[in-house]
């Protein structure tokens, strides 16, 4: 039997699952966690989840927090802190800071009803819809020899033992973080697929593999395809989140523009040259 088949069924019994600070990456010996990458891209764009981006975006992610760390290295040695503009731009910092806490207290004290959410949801059904997605797990390796190595060590199986001995595989070979998920992505569009990836998985049949490596940035991937799931309609439940969410912004965005004027009115203001008129 394969060797490889052989480590598979026995790391089946010890399969683990990821938690919210797996290791992604070391610098200098200080680790940067899924916990970083989530909030990095919070920072950026709060739509965006670490979990849901394709391998070569994961790959993009690390690479600039990497490169974070490394600056920070870099101006912790140039003794930055220590200066006069440090001390002024970090009180410019704290107060932009200040703002954006009290303006997310603002919001989440924002009040939308069930009803409210529901009437959205029931009036724009057209825009709560799902693509085409599948179900996939992969394996990254290094080597294109490592790849055509596992996929010797599946082609041959099928059904619920190729779906446990991928896992097993890819929790004891791949180098990709889902490694403890047993390679598990999840439920993808061919959007969240890096596009060499995505032409070939959208090709496979359910319960196949990919019977060639595949080669991106982050090494040799080996796919397997466990469910084709046609477009369907976002369940109220699931979408009630991101509709509340935007009914508070509109709300806020009103109440803001009222609050405005009324700080205006009591405020003590003086602009040279100007007059105020909201007063």
């Amino acid at each position: 039997m394969h060797s490889l088949f052989k480590q598979a069924i026995v790391f089946i019994c010890i399969f683990a699952h990821l938690n919210a600070n797996d290791i992604i990456a070391t610098v200098n010996g200080k680790s940067i966690t899924s916990e970083d990458a989530k909030q990095f891209l919070e920072s950026i764009n709060t739509n965006l989840k670490y979990s849901s981006l394709t391998e070569e975006q994961k790959f993009a992610v690390i690479e600039r927090l990497i490169e974070r760390e490394l600056f920070a290295e870099a101006a912790a040695k140039a003794k930055i802190e220590q200066t006069p503009q440090f001390t002024r731009e970090l009180e410019k910092l704290k107060k932009e800071l200040m703002i954006n806490l009290w303006i997310k207290t603002q919001v989440d004290s924002m009040i939308v009803s069930d009803g409210e959410a529901r009437e959205i949801y029931n009036n724009n059904k057209a825009k709560f819809i799902e693509p085409s997605r599948i179900k996939i797990r992969h394996i990254v390796v290094r080597t294109k020899e490592e790849a055509n190595s596992i996929i010797a060590a599946l082609k041959h199986l099928s059904g619920d033992m190729l779906k446990r001995t991928f896992a097993a595989i890819a929790s004891n070979n791949s180098i990709d973080v889902s490694r403890d998920r047993g390679g598990d992505l999840g439920e993808l569009s061919k959007e969240q697929l890096g596009p060499d990836v995505a032409q070939i998985a959208w090709d496979l049949d359910a319960g196949t593999i990919s019977m060639r490596p595949i080669q991106t940035p982050v090494g040799y991937h080996v796919i397997f395809v466990e469910q084709k799931l046609k477009p369907r309609t976002i369940p109220y439940e699931k979408a009630k989140k991101d509709i509340i969410a935007s009914l508070k912004q509109k709300q806020f965005n009103l109440y803001l523009t009222q609050l405005a004027k009324e700080f205006k009115r009591t405020a003590k203001i003086t602009i040279p040259g100007k007059t105020i008129q909201d007063k």
